[in-house]
């Protein structure tokens, strides 16, 4: 078992720096290329960094309380929408910087940023803020005030990270308004709510699968 454990460690390793030599650049978010669908889905899905990865969870962690309030199927619609529309905006912006300062975006940081940005529109509306302690007898800790800071770090985590940001925050704001009647036209349709559930509702239903899907993460 621990011969088998170990050669499968090693192979991991390995198979991780075969994809840092050879594949990591297929998946950077590049502007030139975003009429390629499978360099979009990719670069705006999957997370190259670490620190943003980290951040970006621990954010999606705090914000599953929207889930609770507006259901999972409402959730996952609102991150689909902003997705779709952050995607627009964000090549609008691009091009508005490069019209602005005559500096070319080749590249933006990769992963599902702008959606979690777009999470801080209805977390700043539709949640209250509750004072938790003070600091020095001035600063005043509320409960949001993690959520805030863990944003500012992933904000300031790259150069054009701020320009994602902006694309969130736009986002949100013209979904969560239902402006031309998004939440209409952008959403998870019933049956592939279904799907989705049927086929990840038991990986995560038993302690056991839980184990076995983190040790793999892990490995």
């Amino acid at each position: 078992m621990f011969e088998i454990e170990r050669i499968r460690q090693h192979l991991g390793c390995g198979c991780c720096i075969i994809w840092k030599k050879h594949c990591h650049h297929m998946l950077y978010y590049m502007l030139p290329y975003v009429l390629q669908v499978w360099r979009l889905l990719c670069g705006r899905l999957i997370c190259l960094d670490v620190k943003d990865s980290f951040c970006s969870s621990l954010l999606i962690y705090n914000f599953r309380i929207f889930e609770r309030r507006f259901g999972t199927r409402k959730f996952a619609s609102f991150l689909l929408g902003t997705w779709f529309l952050s995607a627009l905006v964000d090549f609008f912006l691009v091009q508005v910087f490069q019209y602005l300062f005559k500096y070319e975006v080749e590249e933006l940081p990769a992963g599902l940023l702008a959606p979690v940005f777009s999470l801080f529109v209805p977390f700043y509306q539709s949640i209250p803020r509750m004072p938790v302690t003070q600091v020095l007898g001035h600063i005043h800790i509320t409960n949001k005030t993690l959520v805030y800071i863990v944003g500012l770090q992933l904000l300031t985590s790259s150069p054009f990270m701020w320009l994602l940001a902006l694309s969130g925050l736009i986002s949100g704001g013209l979904y969560h308004s239902n402006v031309l009647w998004l939440q209409k036209i952008l959403f998870v349709p019933a049956w592939a709510s279904g799907v989705v559930k049927y086929i990840l509702e038991p990986l995560f239903s038993s302690e056991s699968s839980r184990q076995a899907l983190l040790s793999s993460f892990l490995c």
